[in-house]
């Protein structure tokens, strides 16, 4: 095996383990803080959310505007301040099963969630990929 190809092997796996980690990171913090990014253009909105153990994508049919129409914005709240304001997670999850997949698409709101855990174990499966070959 050349050289280049085993740096390239390596650099992939430190990357996907680096990514991994950060994650687990982010699912630790989602256990009292909500953190997404918001944003979209003209035509809709997408949103991605970190609460709880999951991440959440959503899509609004139609366009909402609160910081401008191309901008990109990253909100952070504690779950107390979430948990005051009344905002729970949208009906659109009422079928997530027990390990925490879930989505549905209603009034124009595109919503999809997944645990943590499975980006996780995910991107460790693929820092061992191109070792396998």
């Amino acid at each position: 095996m050349s050289l280049d190809i085993w740096f390239l092997r390596c650099v992939w796996s430190v990357l996907c383990v680096i990514g991994a980690g950060l994650l687990l990171a982010l699912c630790v913090r989602s256990f009292w803080r909500k953190d997404s990014i918001s944003g979209g253009g003209r035509i809709r909105m997408t949103q991605f959310c970190s609460f709880r153990g999951r991440l959440s994508l959503y899509n609004f049919g139609q366009p909402i505007e609160v910081y401008g129409s191309n901008a990109w914005v990253y909100g952070s709240a504690t779950v107390d301040e979430v948990d005051k304001l009344g905002i729970t997670e949208p009906a659109t999850f009422a079928n997530i099963k027990r390990f925490g997949f879930g989505w549905n698409a209603q009034s124009g709101i595109v919503a999809a969630s997944v645990p943590h855990w499975f980006v996780v174990i995910l991107l460790a499966g693929l820092a061992f990929t191109p070792w396998a070959f």
